[in-house]
Formats: structure tokens, sequence, C-alpha cells
């Protein structure tokens, strides 16, 4: 069955629909804030790097219908994943039951790296760190920051959250990602 990739907000399941299937790491590409014209708010992406690795999800995409996915990740582009630029977190409680011969992960079209003028969303960074808290606990959300680029300005919208599929953070989780946010914002 075909799987996606997920490297940023579809780590957290509560934006979605879709089965996941196990923790991964992706090989070769590095994450990063970049703004188009496509959005308002920084968003992430990935570009190729050989030197560099990241986590994220595996989740499967039934009768391979990527339609609503394709609409939800507009501005990007689906990229397959060769076998060995992915592989399955050596950690992770959860195998799989059969191993994917079809993993995409979206790659965005166009971009420039963040700028303070788009911010990130707190309710869009929020919802990927709680997601990597889930699934890689506090070390994966060290891990996200550790590994991603490009930091630009955080706006704090968590009284009106402008990010649509916004999930706040619960229990534990709350102030892990919460610390995790004050110490980029401390940042120059």
């Amino acid at each position: 069955m075909p799987s996606f990739f997920g490297f940023g907000s579809l780590v957290n399941t509560g934006t979605h629909r879709y089965v996941p299937d196990t923790p991964a790491s992706v090989k070769g590409w590095k994450r990063i804030w970049v703004n188009d014209e496509c959005y308002e708010h920084a968003f992430l992406s990935v570009v190729p790097d050989t030197d560099s690795q990241i986590q994220g999800l595996l989740a499967k995409v039934p009768n391979n219908d990527w339609a609503e996915l394709d609409t939800r990740e507009v501005g990007y582009i689906r990229r397959e994943l060769a076998m060995d630029e992915w592989l399955v977190e050596r950690s992770s409680t959860h195998t799989l039951q059969s191993k994917p011969s079809d993993v995409q992960m979206y790659v965005l079209v166009n971009g420039e790296p963040a700028q303070p003028a788009k911010p990130i969303l707190w309710s869009y960074l929020e919802t990927v760190l709680y997601g990597y808290y889930q699934w890689f606990g506090a070390e994966g959300v060290q891990a996200f920051i550790d590994t991603t680029t490009a930091w630009t300005d955080i706006l704090d919208d968590r009284d009106s959250p402008i990010y649509p599929r916004y999930v706040a953070a619960e229990g534990d989780a709350i102030a892990v990602v919460e610390a995790a946010i004050q110490s980029l914002l401390s940042k120059p």
C-alpha cells in the first residue's frame, strides 16, 4: 500500500485521518522553514542535504487516493522516496505489517528561507512539536529543533489560532512543547 513520509504537521495524527505505520527517518534531506506566495506565514519544507537525516512518520494512503493530501499540501509536489532513502526508527515499538513499495514525501516547488515578515505561527509549531512528542518523546522535540533550519520570528497566535489544523499539546507534552518554544524565542 502506498504511504507518505510526514516531517511536519503530518507527524501529528490529530491533523489527518491516515493510519500511521511507524516512526521513520529519511536520509539525504534537511527540514527548513520557508516562505512562498501560497502562504502568509512560514511553513516547513525539505531540501536535499546528503549529510542530514530527519525523523518523521510513515502513514498509509488507502486505495492510492492522494487527492485529499494533494489538496492539503498545496504548493508542494509529491516525490517518491527510494527504498534506501528511508528507514524505520530502530527504537520504534511499532512494526511495519509490510514494507511499503511506494513512499512519497511532499517537497516544496518554490520558496525561500523564512524571513521575519512571514513568521512561524505558534499554533503550527505547537501542533508539529506535539506530534513529535507523541511519537519520539521530549528527545524528538529537541531533535526536530536541532535538525530544522532557517528559524525566524514566532507569532503567538494561541488566543486565536490561525493554523486551521491546530492541535494543542496535552498532558506532559504541554511543559515540553512550551519550554521548547520559549527556548526558541530567547535566541537572538
